[in-house]
């Protein structure tokens, strides 16, 4: 996802809530599950929260493709990112909605994040060939890449494009 869409989606998701320092840990979202919330804006600024948890996530991989890491580091965080997105997909999957469209707006949220836990797949997929610079790269691995990965990167997008409409609606709703 490009750096425009990061930023527009901190500006719109993020409003008195700040993401986590560090990702959560299983049992803090346990003790999160117990959660009722009083207003739109708690119901948003908590998607909001793992929403930008993940792409924090994300971040650390792409950091990782663009340094050339080894594919074993891209392996490595690949498998703990997409564990620690599963354990948000949990939490938001047990969370009772708040407001009109609520549910709408917990459903986006959560293909937004399936989707990304794609894109952290395909980072395990295709870590050998993100492990050299691009410059090295054959016409074979980028048609590979081209094929295999962008699609997804696409599907995502657009599920950001609709994930954003539908939070403004939900604001104005509520």
């Amino acid at each position: 996802m490009s750096k425009y869409y990061f930023v527009l989606l901190c500006l719109l998701f993020v409003r008195c809530a700040s993401a986590p320092d560090t990702p959560p840990t299983k049992d803090a979202i346990e003790v999160e599950n117990n959660l009722i919330f009083t207003n739109a804006h708690d119901f948003n600024d908590y998607l909001s929260i793992r929403v930008n948890t993940v792409h924090e996530l994300l971040e650390q991989l792409q950091y990782a493709d663009e340094q050339d890491d080894g594919a074993g580091i891209l392996i490595q965080l690949s498998n703990e990112s997409q564990e620690i997105a599963e354990v948000i997909l949990t939490e938001l999957s047990d969370l009772i909605s708040f407001g009109e469209y609520g549910a709408e707006l917990l459903q986006l949220t959560i293909a937004y994040i399936e989707s990304k836990i794609t894109i952290m797949a395909i980072y395990a997929e295709f870590a050998a060939q993100l492990a050299i610079p691009e410059s090295e790269w054959t016409n074979e691995d980028f048609d590979a890449w081209m094929s295999g990965a962008e699609p997804y990167f696409g599907v995502s997008d657009q599920i950001m494009h609709e994930l954003l409409d539908m939070q403004q609606t939900y604001l104005s709703a509520n």
